[in-house]
């Protein structure tokens, strides 16, 4: 499959609110950071805005990513490297949207910890999309066409609590749900095939790629009412945690 990017920076405004949220919720003095599953860097600029005396540095396995991001975003440092490879400690892990496609949270969330200086903080977000009719037709379509790749990692509340519980000084655990309407929902689709398929780093067949989109956006104007403007109005899930060595 020959991912787009480019789509990928439609998007980026609203996929990067999460993360100045995020942020925003870290009350620590924080001198070095890195930013895990960082995509060409509005996450990672969002983190060098908000904590003014860190040394931010952004990490993503695609190389392409990390090329556009050291482009935009020259303020900031840049690695291609792949998050659970991570070496180093810091007083601030941060992860949006990343750890979804990360197997085991058990060990992940513990493993991550061991980075952090004294009191540092690991803080992470990433959408739970399950029950959203898009999202559940999207996976129902992977799992037929894609059998290989059809993974979700996220686990429920009580699930979360007792791993940050085990790993953890103190924490803080939310969700929050956001709303998208502004976009053509087939711009939308062709993003969300690209993001939801990319990470599996896999040659997939492109004809089977475009036919999944296409069957997803027939069977997503079925479940969804558009409005005047020819737009739907999407839900995304989201877990976050801050967790404090």
């Amino acid at each position: 499959m020959n991912w787009n990017v480019y789509k990928y920076r439609q998007f980026a405004q609203e996929s990067s609110q999460p993360a100045e949220d995020l942020a925003k919720r870290v009350d620590i003095l924080v001198r070095t950071a890195v930013d895990l599953g960082c995509g060409y860097g509005q996450s990672t600029r969002a983190l060098n805005d908000i904590f003014h005396e860190a040394r931010v540095t952004g990490i993503d396995r695609n190389p392409e990513m990390t090329r556009l991001a050291r482009q935009r975003h020259p303020e900031c440092q840049f690695l291609t490297l792949d998050m659970m490879e991570l070496q180093g400690q810091y007083d601030l892990v941060f992860s949006n949207a990343a750890l979804q496609w990360i197997p085991d949270h058990e060990k992940a969330i513990p493993g991550l910890m061991h980075h952090l200086r004294d009191d540092g903080v690991l803080a992470v977000g990433f959408p739970d999309t399950r029950g959203e009719p898009l999202f559940d037709i999207m996976e129902e379509l992977i799992a037929r066409y894609f059998p290989d790749h059809s993974r979700w990692n996220a686990l429920n509340a009580a699930d979360y609590h007792r791993i940050l519980k085990g790993c953890s000084s103190s924490f803080d655990y939310w969700e929050t749900d956001y709303y998208y309407s502004e976009f053509d929902p087939n711009l939308l689709m062709d993003w969300l095939v690209s993001t939801r398929l990319e990470p599996v780093q896999a040659d997939l067949e492109e004809e089977k790629v475009q036919a999944l989109a296409q069957e997803l956006k027939e069977r997503v104007g079925e479940a969804y009412q558009m409005d005047e403007n020819g737009h739907i109005l999407v839900k995304i899930h989201r877990i976050f945690f801050t967790a404090v060595r």
